[in-house]
């Protein structure tokens, strides 16, 4: 069975850009922020909505993608330094690639 992930505080700041739920982000702007900041964050959200049709009715959702990095931007401008660091793993068979290149090269 998988595990729920651990939701976030208002209070925690968060360590990975995936833990900006949009739970947390109204909780954050509500709590923490400024007027301007709420201003923002409103604007933000109604501005960067998405369509999506399932059964057959089509409906307007929030793009999380754009909407987490804006407001990591403003509010946590670290989490997007890590993520664009190109800090992803190697896959295996990128591994397997660099093990018979080095085994080769001897």
């Amino acid at each position: 069975m998988a595990k729920k992930k651990e939701e976030l505080s208002i209070s925690e700041n968060p360590k990975y850009l995936y833990q900006l739920t949009q739970k947390y982000m109204l909780g954050y702007v509500k709590e923490r922020g400024t007027k301007e900041d709420r201003i923002w964050y409103a604007k933000l959200g109604i501005e960067n909505q998405i369509p999506i049709t399932r059964a057959g009715k089509t409906f307007d959702v929030l793009d999380i993608k754009t909407v987490r990095e804006k407001f990591a931007d403003r509010f946590f401008d670290y989490l997007l330094d890590n993520s664009k660091k190109n800090t992803k793993k190697e896959s295996y068979v990128d591994q397997l690639k660099k093990l018979l290149e080095e085994a080769e090269a001897e």
